[in-house]
């Protein structure tokens, strides 16, 4: 893929997507907590850079999240800022989660960052943004235990 495409990515995510969150075991009373939501995306200044806004609910109430993106098209290094009123620790406690990653050549975009203080400071959240059609995106969010234990926390699928 050459850097050209990594703003194509961008730009495919931006627009108006409705869809489904799910929590999953372990993350929520039930095996698995389905929800509506939708999510918007926008550029942000350039190509390479992008804000994301979603909204999905949980126990009875509108939770809501934001991830600013950015993409280096040279090197596919990204990095990002995710906050998350419906998850614990540092992404729904006081702090913004500072994300680092890439964006492979399959046009997986995947993050990651280490957050906050107390008990939530030793784990690992890792963030996945793929969109394998134009009119199909996905959104995948792993826990990292510190002993390195991975778990699928929650996924969204949208739709536009």
């Amino acid at each position: 893929m050459d850097p050209s495409q990594d703003i194509d990515l961008l730009a495919t995510l931006c627009g108006d997507w409705e869809g489904v969150t799910r929590l999953h075991a372990g993350h929520a009373a039930h095996p698995e907590h389905t929800s509506s939501a939708w999510l918007r995306c926008v550029q942000a200044g350039t190509p390479t850079r992008a804000r994301l806004r979603y909204v999905w609910t949980f126990e009875d109430r509108i939770r809501e999240g934001h991830l600013l993106l950015a993409v280096d098209p040279g090197s596919r290094r990204a990095s990002g800022a995710w906050m998350d009123s419906g998850v614990g620790g540092a992404v729904g406690g006081a702090e913004v989660l500072a994300l680092r990653g890439w964006l492979d050549e399959s046009g997986l975009l995947r993050l990651s960052g280490q957050g906050g203080e107390g008990i939530s400071a030793d784990w690992t959240w890792r963030l996945e943004l793929d969109c394998p059609e134009p009119t199909r995106l996905e959104l995948r969010l792993y826990t990292i235990s510190p002993q390195g234990e991975e778990e699928l926390a929650a996924s969204a699928e949208y739709r536009r």
